[in-house]
């Protein structure tokens, strides 16, 4: 009987001093998914308040910094996020210029600083504060091997920052917002999250079908050349008929 008594107090006692997973009782959550399919994909980020948070910014509007750091796998187009933007999605401020035509073995990775900000109400319990930002692939070199049919491309989860002073967090200088004319001190914080990382299986050719590839090519432009100057040697004869 006695032993019984002590395991149930040492379970007891462990289960007060764990550490609770409820959201309302830590400050900040990430959660990441990957939206459609192909090269052209929507990365949605979901940054938690718990109830802390939510009590300590309560009828002020919060300030959300992410700053991404892109692989040369993926590429922003800025006149997609300017448009993006109009329509009340995140501001974006890139730290490089992007070319979007290049290839992945010919990139660089980017940072981007991607800006949002919440009215916080009381009500909020807790708050959560979605951002979607659309991302690219880019052409990858194709593969050598006939069995690999895609490569995989790892995106590792964002900075978090906010606007305002926090309790044991580490204040870092960012630009104010996507104008870039300012810096201001952001408080940086840290986060609790299921994955480190998002990853997305990325289609290449192969180098056996570069022939056949580059044969369809050929006959497809001579065809559209052909018509096109066929229709051009004889545009009065069309003309006249249309008339």
């Amino acid at each position: 009987m006695t032993v019984s008594v002590h395991v149930i107090i040492l379970v007891v006692v462990y289960t007060l001093c764990l550490p609770q997973s409820n959201a309302k009782n830590v400050f900040l959550e990430l959660h990441r998914t990957v939206a459609r399919e192909g090269f052209h994909r929507d990365i949605q980020t979901t940054v938690s308040l718990g109830q802390k948070a939510v009590k300590d910014m309560a009828d002020r509007t919060c300030g959300v910094l992410l700053i991404e750091h892109l692989p040369s796998s993926l590429y922003v187009d800025p006149f997609q996020l300017h448009t993006v933007a109009q329509f009340g999605g995140p501001q974006v401020l890139l730290a490089s210029p992007v070319d979007i035509e290049a290839p992945e073995y010919l990139s660089a990775p980017i940072d981007l600083y991607v800006y949002t900000s919440v009215v916080i109400d009381k009500s909020s319990d807790p708050l959560d504060i979605t951002i979607s930002l659309p991302v690219h692939v880019r052409y990858h070199q194709p593969s050598s091997s006939p069995e690999v049919n895609d490569v995989l491309v790892t995106l590792y989860h964002p900075r978090v920052l906010l606007n305002f002073t926090v309790p044991d967090s580490r204040v870092t200088e960012a630009p104010c917002d996507a104008f870039n004319i300012s810096q201001c001190a952001w408080s940086e914080l840290s986060y609790r999250s299921d994955t480190s990382s998002l990853e997305l299986r990325v289609p290449v050719g192969r180098e056996q079908d570069a022939r056949v590839v580059v044969f369809a090519t050929i006959v497809v432009t001579v065809l559209g050349a052909s018509c096109l100057l066929y229709v051009i040697a004889f545009w009065d004869h069309y003309k006249v008929k249309v008339k």
